[in-house]
């Protein structure tokens, strides 16, 4: 598994539940809820968690525990008012999470470089042609999921070429 994604996984624990992950399997079963729906609906599943509901933080000091989570920063004042007030206006505060989850995981496709290129090298046994390509899958990532990253990736034309057994795609995997 990617260890940014796992990094992240544990940074997420101490932003947001002020404590560390219970062990590796936690940060393992998060990682692949990551890959297989999106590092948006894990942040959103970090902060819609019993754990967290159940402390009544406002939602000021949420919008900034997002922005420390994922952006390693303090939001500024027009950020916090802007989320505080989607959630005002009626938005369900699950939605205006997503929202400012997407808003703040846009910029950060370096969240799943180290990932992409990880792919690259287990399952096509090469590094990348370059970082737009990168980017690409990154960007297929974000939007769709990591698991369609990943599937991207054994569906190729490429990776198909190497006819391999299925005990030697499990290996891969």
């Amino acid at each position: 598994m990617s260890r940014g994604t796992a990094d992240f996984i544990g940074t997420l624990y101490h932003n947001v539940h002020d404590r560390d992950p219970e062990g590796q399997q936690v940060i393992d079963f998060h990682t692949k809820v990551a890959y297989n729906t999106g590092l948006v609906n894990t942040v959103v599943g970090f902060f819609n968690s019993i754990e967290y509901r159940i402390k009544s933080i406002p939602t000021e000091e949420t919008v900034k525990k997002l922005y420390c989570s994922i952006l390693n920063r303090e939001p500024g004042v027009a950020e916090v008012d802007h989320h505080t007030q989607e959630i005002t206006r009626g938005r369900s505060m699950k939605d205006a999470r997503k929202g400012a989850a997407r808003a703040v995981i846009a910029p950060r496709p370096d969240l799943t470089f180290d990932f992409i290129i990880t792919l690259y090298q287990n399952i096509l046994d090469r590094d990348p042609e370059n970082q737009a390509v990168i980017y690409f899958h990154s960007e297929v990532a974000k939007d769709r999921g990591l698991r369609m990253a990943v599937t991207g990736f054994f569906t190729s034309d490429e990776y198909r070429a190497k006819d391999l057994s299925t005990r030697d795609c499990q290996e891969v995997i």
